[in-house]
């Protein structure tokens, strides 16, 4: 691919996520994120993009970097376990350092409620995470690394200190008063985590 051709995929990606925060998946369509990269023809898009679907799951990896990893999780599965978590608590709040990530999670999360459809689409990338996640802490249990548990309870209790903190800060704001920085939380929960599960 080109360097002008890679530019004109991430205009494009970058419209398709304002007409993702703004429209939701099902209503936003190929015309109107042709129209938000100003393309003369919808069509250029599938130069780029096979359909809709696809051009959301490059959307999502473009929030979050985390999730094209996952797809390649060979050289993660080696970091040490503070490098590792904090790498995934990064990729979590990285989706929201662009400015239309928090719209994106509020327009998807009124749209999952009531759409089955949109659900199966998105879980599964969502799902790779958790399956990293679990990989690993079974990897470092086998180790010696991390004590003997239930390593599906810890990774989904390790996803749901990221997703309170995000509730917080991008969907009621009320629940976010007082909560550090990204960093300084991201910092705190890898501690905390690695305390309970030190051998």
């Amino acid at each position: 691919m080109t360097e002008q051709d890679a530019n004109k995929r991430d205009e494009i990606l970058q419209a398709a996520l304002r007409v993702f925060a703004t429209q939701g998946y099902h209503r936003a369509s190929i015309k109107s994120i042709a129209a938000e990269a100003g393309l003369k023809s919808p069509s250029l898009i599938y130069w780029y993009f096979k359909d809709k679907q696809e051009l959301l799951y490059a959307a999502m990896e473009k929030l979050s970097p985390l999730m094209q990893q996952v797809t390649h999780p060979e050289a993660l599965l080696e970091l040490p376990p503070e490098q590792f978590f904090r790498l995934i608590a990064d990729g979590y709040f990285s989706v929201f350092r662009n400015p239309n990530g928090g719209r994106v999670l509020r327009v998807f999360l009124a749209e999952a409620a009531k759409d089955s459809e949109l659900v199966g689409i998105v879980a599964p990338k969502m799902r790779g995470v958790l399956d990293l996640l679990m990989a690993y802490i079974m990897r470092q249990i086998e180790r010696g690394t991390l004590r003997p548990h239930d390593p599906q309870a810890s990774a989904r209790a390790f996803i749901g200190t990221l997703l309170v903190y995000i509730i917080g800060k991008e969907v009621i704001p009320p629940l976010g008063v007082g909560l550090p920085d990204t960093d300084t939380y991201a910092d705190e929960i890898v501690s905390i985590f690695l305390q309970g599960l030190t051998p």
